[in-house]
């Protein structure tokens, strides 16, 4: 606040200063105009994120499960997961969380399992992938090996920030509004996430 106020102090009595030396409202609006350009060059970049994006060095990776599994089915796929991730020489350890949470702060239910995997410094690296984002498109593949499971990929703190911000369980989700669809909703948003998903292979693939 104090640094915020003392630099538009500074400007008022720059402006002052020009004035009294020059008395010429052309130079006064120049001055100020500089003063504001270095603001326009924000503009392109409101809406995205402050921070850079951090590479964490691991992966958090979610699995939801249909909503109607239960315990002992959904139990017998998370060490399958499990060995999967663990037996690419890229990964170093793999831990999985089932469930809700012990505090109850969460109601997800058994059809969800969390990931952490955590990997080798990229130098270290001497397979065929040598980036992260390689060895994401790899790891998907692999976990197509079960049907009816949605996989989402992203970072063990990125994951937690974003959930916490947004309450939001993926980098990426839509949120859809209107009116009152007279029962016919549910093929609405059906609808919407093909057109969706559809979308989102042709710019994966693009």
């Amino acid at each position: 606040m104090a640094s915020a106020s003392g630099t538009w102090f500074q400007n008022l009595a720059a402006a002052l200063l020009v004035y009294r030396l020059t008395h010429s409202a052309f130079l006064l609006g120049v001055l100020n105009f500089c003063n504001f350009a270095p603001v326009l060059l924000l503009v392109p970049l409101i809406g995205g994120e402050f921070m850079p994006h951090l590479d964490e060095g691991a992966l958090w990776i979610r699995a939801t499960m249909p909503y109607t599994i239960s315990f002992e089915e959904s139990r017998k796929i998370a060490p399958q997961v499990r060995a999967i991730l663990r037996s690419l020489p890229e990964v170093t350890v793999v831990a999985s969380e089932h469930g809700r949470p012990d505090d109850g702060t969460d109601p997800t239910g058994f059809f969800n399992v969390e990931f952490f995997v955590g990997l080798k410094p990229y130098r270290e690296w001497k397979g065929a992938y040598r980036t992260k984002a390689n060895l994401i498109e790899a790891v998907n593949e692999k976990l197509q090996a079960f049907p009816g499971i949605i996989f989402n990929y992203t970072q063990p703190a990125e994951d937690a920030v974003d959930e916490a911000e947004t309450g939001l369980k993926s980098a990426l989700d839509v949120k859809v509004f209107g009116p009152d669809l007279d029962g016919k909703w549910e093929h609405a948003i059906a609808k919407i996430g093909i057109d969706f998903r559809n979308l989102s292979d042709e710019v994966g693939h693009a």
